[in-house]
């Protein structure tokens, strides 16, 4: 199996055990990356810039869930520990398999 392959597999497998969309874990890695974020910002990038609407709903959905959180001095979107440790895993498990180049010729 390709590393590109295997890194998917295991991807899917953990959102799987958590029930979350691709949509959802853009959202958790663009916060985990610029660490807070205000709503209308992650809103626009969730949806690619076309529909800020569609975007906030996935933000309520992750707040509901307690995957987000409130930064208690700015009011900006933060990462629950849950979420942390998602993420974590989920870096931990692709990294492993991305350890040969992404794409390889199969062997025939």
């Amino acid at each position: 199996m390709s590393p590109w392959l295997s890194a998917m597999s295991a991807l899917d497998r953990r959102l799987t055990i958590d029930q979350l969309e691709l949509c959802h874990y853009r959202a958790l890695s663009y916060v985990h990356e610029i660490a807070s974020v205000s709503d209308d910002e992650l809103a626009m990038f969730i949806s690619n810039n076309e529909n800020i609407h569609s975007g906030q709903m996935i933000i309520e959905n992750l707040m509901d869930r307690q995957l987000f959180e409130r930064d208690i001095d700015t009011n900006k979107i933060i990462l629950s520990d849950h979420a942390k440790m998602i993420i974590d895993e989920i870096y931990r498990l692709c990294h492993s398999r991305l350890t040969k180049p992404l794409f390889v010729a199969p062997d025939r």
